[in-house]
Formats: C-alpha cells, sequence, structure tokens
C-alpha cells in the first residue's frame, strides 16, 4: 500500500495496470493487486469468514443506525470499521436469520465508541443519571440521551431519543437524575450523544 500525493494522480480511484486507487479522508492510496491468491479454505478460514458475515449483515440490518455513534474511530477509518475491530471477538456469537434477515447478536455488543466510559449512565426505568464528572461538566442543551432496546422475532432493536433541555442540564451538573419520559420495554443500555460536537459514551451490551 503506498498513499500518493500527486497532482497528477489527484483524487484517482478504481484500476489502473496492477494499481487500485481509492481515496480515504483526503488521501489517495494506492494498492497493488497480488498475483497469486492462496485460498485452501481452511476451517480457521472459514470460521473468520462467517464472522465477517455476521458482522455485514448486522450492520447492513440495523447497526447502521449506530454510525453516528461511534465517534472515536481509529487512525483514518470508519464508524463501520470501528463496529468490526470491536465486535470481531464476539462476532461468531452473532446470527442471522435467513429468511427475516433478523441478526441475533452477541451477548457481549458494542454498541458505541465514544470519548466517555462505559459506565458514564446509570438508569433506573426512564430515569438517567450522568454519573460521569466529566460529562456532567460538558453536557449542554441539545444534547441526547439515547435509549437503545431488543427487537423481537420479527423486528430488529430500536432506538429512542431525549434532548437535554435546561432544566436537565442543571440537573446534571448537581449529579440529579433526568426523568427522559420515555418507558423501557426490553432494555440493552442508554448512552450519550451530541450530535454537535460529535462526541459520545460508551455502549457495551452483556447479557
Amino acid at each position: 500500500m503506498a498513499i500518493i500525493r500527486s497532482l497528477a494522480v489527484g483524487k484517482a480511484r478504481k484500476s489502473a495496470g496492477n494499481l487500485t486507487y481509492q481515496t480515504v479522508k483526503g488521501r489517495t492510496i494506492a494498492r497493488e493487486k497480488p498475483a497469486f491468491v492462496a485460498n485452501p479454505n481452511t476451517p480457521r478460514q472459514q470460521a473468520q469468514r462467517g464472522k465477517m458475515r455476521n458482522l455485514v449483515a448486522a450492520w447492513r440490518a440495523w447497526f447502521s443506525l449506530m454510525k453516528p455513534y461511534f465517534t472515536v474511530i481509529d487512525g483514518f477509518g470508519s464508524a463501520y470499521n470501528q463496529f468490526v475491530k470491536m465486535n470481531m471477538p464476539f462476532a461468531g456469537d452473532f446470527s442471522v436469520n435467513p429468511n427475516t434477515g433478523i441478526v441475533s447478536f452477541a451477548e457481549t455488543t458494542y454498541f458505541s465508541n465514544g470519548k466517555y466510559p462505559q459506565r458514564s449512565l446509570e438508569a433506573v426505568g426512564g430515569s438517567v443519571s450522568v454519573v460521569d464528572i466529566q460529562l456532567q461538566q460538558e453536557a449542554e442543551v441539545g444534547d441526547r440521551l439515547v435509549l437503545i432496546e431488543h427487537g423481537s422475532l420479527t423486528e430488529n432493536p430500536s432506538i429512542q431519543e431525549y434532548v437535554l433541555d435546561q432544566d436537565d442540564i442543571d440537573n446534571i451538573r448537581l449529579g440529579q437524575p433526568v426523568d427522559t419520559g420515555l418507558v423501557p420495554d426490553d432494555e440493552i443500555g442508554w448512552l450519550f450523544y451530541s450530535s454537535a460536537r460529535r462526541t459520545s459514551s460508551t455502549l457495551l451490551f452483556t447479557a
């Protein structure tokens, strides 16, 4: 792989000769096509490919809804890359219904990756407390508390968002809970999200 900085090449795409060009976050990257690809299709390869199929299906089915909440991304990757990287250790436990496309996620699954740690929020029903000290000070009007719930046999998980107002921010500063008015049915968890500052908290679901 080579990073190209050339006026002649510019933002090249597709292929030329044995090189394939791709522009990623403003950088033009050239990759050489392999002359020979070994594919012994070993059990280990099959297992790894199965994991990738699970993760791709999960992302397409509904995890794409999670895209805004993956706000801390390694290197020049994307929200999808980060989702795959964080959930690959558990991907063997994902399953996809071939008839409905419904994805059953693993007993350990990352639903977001952000600036604030996993245990930034505590919730009892629809009452949510911000327990991370830094987040208590940095939350602003217009930021959101996001509820993620399980789906059913016929539908994927759902997302509900509660937008914080000034009274909510005052309560958060004082360490008081926020009454969102949401009534969780089958809760996966809560996360914090700010679209204005593109920050979020990390939500790791464990069954």
